[in-house]
């Protein structure tokens, strides 16, 4: 039996992401990125695109280097741990997982909902 891909529970060149906080931090990084970007892991499908075409984003972060991002206690807790670093160490990684980085004219349709 082959093992169960993206190509067999859907049409891979219709790929959407929603969310919602870091939900849609990442469905929004997911829509800005390409695999030249070095963001990508090395297992999944290499014959299909990884590239989306729409996302739909509720209350992401997009620059974690806004020092107003980091100036709650738990988002420093949650952004230390999740880059390995406080924002004065790891500038180089809050900054590579910021998407606003990436942003360009090519990117997928995206709605962001701040507020």
């Amino acid at each position: 039996m082959r093992d169960l891909n993206l190509l067999q529970v859907g049409d891979a060149d219709r790929i959407g992401a929603v969310g919602f906080s870091a939900g849609a931090t990442l469905a929004v990084l997911a829509a800005v990125t390409r695999p030249r970007d070095g963001l990508e892991g090395d297992d999944g499908p290499f014959d299909v695109s990884s590239q989306l075409q729409a996302a739909v984003a509720a209350a992401p972060i997009v620059d974690f280097t806004d020092a107003q991002v980091n100036s709650f206690p738990y988002a420093i807790d949650a952004h230390t741990r999740f880059f390995g670093g406080s924002l004065e160490s790891s500038r180089e990684r809050y900054k590579r997982g910021s998407s606003i980085q990436y942003f360009d004219p090519t990117d997928a349709p995206t709605l962001a909902i701040f507020g």
